[in-house]
């Protein structure tokens, strides 16, 4: 299973993908100095799947984005109070307290 990560960079990939082709229709389309209607409306067409896997983009990485600070927010204090009780107990048996 793909990461987050990975699944983040191709969303990314077919992004530039998608645009790079949009590019090459509309010039295509206007090469004889019109975009005809049923033209416009593919590249109309190809502009809104763009948008919808870029919404879907911005989703992943507000959720990797979430995800990373629940695990930092979760880990920090669980690392603090392991450290902290280490300690305590080395204090505990350099000062012979129970």
């Amino acid at each position: 299973m793909a990461t987050q990560s990975e699944k983040i960079q191709k969303l990314q990939d077919e992004i530039k993908s998608y645009k790079e082709t949009l590019i090459k229709y509309g010039d295509m389309f206007n090469a004889d100095g019109v975009i005809e209607e049923h033209e416009q409306k593919k590249l109309d067409q190809m502009q809104s799947i763009i948008q919808k896997v870029e919404k879907k983009l911005v989703a992943l990485k507000e959720k990797a984005e979430k995800k990373e600070q629940d695990n930092k927010g979760t880990n920090f204090p669980t690392v603090k109070m392991k450290e902290i009780g280490d300690f305590l107990t080395k204090l505990e048996a350099k000062f012979g307290i129970k």
